[in-house]
């Protein structure tokens, strides 16, 4: 029990120095072990507001801001995926296993996602085999 919380205890600072490098935190931001951060754009593209409460994930990618209100609480194994921009209110509250994301992170056009559903070594008619297709 003693090392389980030791642990806890060692990976809570470490979150609080990642969330200190990726984002700029309110007043009073309690980070938890299990929280994770990362901005490709510097740290002013996740601002968090204070008094909140974060267990899960914060991904801002290249051009994404991510902006959080007041009293903000973020359940554990939730995560926020920006590539534009997300903005949440104040006194907001995520369960535990929530996703937002601002884009598709796949095309929308079905031809262009059947390409990519489809794997294998390219065939001798230069078609490709679908994933499910145990046949080869």
């Amino acid at each position: 029990m003693f090392l389980v919380k030791l642990y806890r205890a060692y990976r809570k600072r470490a979150a609080k120095k990642e969330f200190c490098r990726n984002a700029i935190l309110g007043e009073r931001a309690n980070i938890q072990h299990t929280a994770h951060c990362m901005s490709q754009g510097g740290r002013d593209r996740i601002v968090i507001g204070e008094h909140c409460e974060i267990k899960g994930g914060i991904y801002c990618y290249r051009n994404g801001r991510i902006q959080i209100g007041k009293h903000f609480y973020c359940g554990g194994f939730t995560y926020i995926h920006a590539a534009q921009s997300i903005a949440i209110g104040d006194c907001v509250i995520l369960s535990n296993y929530v996703r937002i994301m601002d884009n598709n992170s796949h095309p929308t056009d079905p031809e262009k996602r059947w390409d990519m559903s489809v794997a294998g070594a390219e065939q001798e008619d230069g078609s490709r085999s679908p994933l499910w297709d145990c046949s080869l």
